[in-house]
């Protein structure tokens, strides 16, 4: 179907139609009688009929084939989809063995794990008991090694003390006995 622009210089549009007859009843009214025209409009019409059915079929393979298309589209995605799903699927049962046994070992690393902190508490209370036992053993010691060493002194003073004295009284004896002898002796000498 060609058309052709109007170069007449009339105007075209709603203004040049007024008083116009409409353009069904134009192309089968003769312009001088009022007679039908038909053969070379029925010709025109067929033409058009046959171009409007030719593009009407083309138009309809043209979504046949979009849909067809998108509908292999649609079942391929589909398919890859269903496929996925069956490998999760299938994968299922082993993802939660999987998981039932690390939640089983989660639990029995914490169990293990407040067994340890309720030992290591333990043992922090038992060394606290007998580092606090030692200290005071050790304290003890000490105050008793303290009370001997000052009773060891004291009793070394007082040793000491008789020792001073007893040598103090055997030396005046022997300054006695010295004495004595020296007098004893300047006796015999004369």
């Amino acid at each position: 179907l060609a058309l052709t622009p109007n170069f007449s210089g009339q105007r075209s549009g709603p203004a040049a139609r007024t008083g116009s007859i409409p353009g069904n009843a134009r192309g089968f009214m003769s312009p001088a009688a009022g007679e039908p025209v038909r053969p070379a409009k029925d010709a025109l019409l067929t033409m058009v009929r046959r171009e409007l059915e030719a593009l009407e079929e083309r138009l309809n393979n043209t979504i046949v084939r979009a849909t067809q298309l998108g509908d292999r589209k649609r079942e391929d995605a589909t398919g890859r989809i269903d496929q996925k799903l069956g490998t999760f699927e299938a994968l299922q049962p082993k993802f939660d063995r999987r998981l039932a046994e690390l939640s089983g070992n989660y639990r029995g690393v914490s169990d293990e794990m407040q067994a340890q902190i309720k030992r290591v508490d333990q043992l922090d209370g038992r060394l606290w008991e007998w580092r606090h036992a030692l200290e005071e053993e050790i304290n003890k010691k000490f105050s008793q090694l303290e009370q001997n060493q000052q009773q060891a002194a004291a009793a070394h003073r007082v040793v000491e003390t008789s020792n001073e004295e007893n040598t103090k009284k055997h030396n005046h004896r022997m300054q006695q006995l010295e004495a004595l002898l020296q007098d004893r002796l300047a006796h015999v000498e004369e």
